[in-house]
């Protein structure tokens, strides 16, 4: 793949259900971020899209405390419908506040 031929050798898809609310993914996606890094012992980049953008926003707002920035490095948003969503508006304002 092409994140593999650039040096990035740990790759991990998470699929969260779709049928399950933003609010409703995101024990989840906590327990699989921390579950990765353990695993790995590496800062984690995430890439969200669409709705796993807002499940990973609101995750990593709601448990700012569980993910410093030596657990997540970075985290990439792409096709985010974040204006469409006034919860996650909120949310995306903690996790600025908390982030930067």
């Amino acid at each position: 793949s092409w994140l593999k031929s650039r040096g990035f050798d740990q790759i991990s898809k998470i699929h969260p259900s779709s049928l399950n609310t933003v609010s409703g993914n995101k024990l989840f996606l906590r327990h699989r971020f921390l579950e990765l890094y353990n695993k790995h012992r590496e800062p984690l980049i995430i890439i969200g899209h669409s709705k796993g953008s807002l499940e990973t926003a609101n995750t990593l707002a709601e448990y700012a405390s569980d993910f410093p920035p030596e657990i997540v490095q970075v985290v990439i948003y792409a096709n985010t419908p974040f204006q469409g969503s006034p919860y996650m508006a909120e949310s995306l304002r903690e996790f600025q506040a908390t982030y930067g």
